[in-house]
């Protein structure tokens, strides 16, 4: 120790061997660097496991979203499939009533050929049209015009004799085909 002005240094000298920190005065230089490549591999192990737990944390959370895009595109082609089977019967109801209209107008020309099946449908829709409380403000209309301008529980009946009573009656008033089958 050198004393300087009443101060006492201590330092060291060229011979003196390192000290490692650790208390030991004699330890080896190799074992500071062990000490310090076996902190960074425990780090790096840390870090591995890490970056392990992250890589299988996303891969279940993709995994997740591919599930849920599945299970949405299942239901989106459910409900294609679905407007697709109610169109076809869209499709197919109207292709039924197109067939089936020259049917029913070919039965409608066959009855309509008997005078006391006219009858009939005269007395019908005259028992329709006195159901009605408006009455006197129909009286003055065509049966022609009934569809288009009566109210439509009215066009209805007469859409309903129409096949059979419009050649002989379709000019006649309201007033008239009560008065006929009163």
């Amino acid at each position: 120790m050198v004393r300087l002005a009443g101060v006492a240094r201590s330092g060291r000298g060229f011979g003196e061997k390192l000290r490692t920190g650790d208390g030991e005065l004699g330890s080896e230089a190799g074992s500071a660097a062990a000490r310090i490549s076996e902190i960074a591999s425990e780090g790096l192990a840390t870090l591995k496991a890490r970056t392990a737990d992250a890589a299988a944390a996303a891969e279940a959370a993709a995994r997740e979203s591919a599930d849920k895009v599945e299970a949405s595109t299942e239901k989106i082609k459910t409900a294609v499939d679905k407007s697709s089977a109610v169109g076809a019967a869209k499709t197919a109801v109207e292709k039924a009533g197109a067939a089936a209209e020259p049917k029913v107008a070919g039965a409608a020309a066959k009855v309509a050929q008997a005078d006391s099946n006219v009858a009939q449908w005269g007395k019908w829709l005259a028992d329709q049209l006195r159901q009605r409380t408006d009455l006197q403000s129909l009286g003055a209309l065509r049966l022609s015009e009934l569809a288009d301008r009566a109210p439509a529980p009215v066009g209805a009946a007469w859409q309903t004799a129409r096949a059979v009573l419009e050649k002989d009656y379709g000019k006649f008033t309201v007033a008239e085909l009560l008065k006929r089958f009163g």
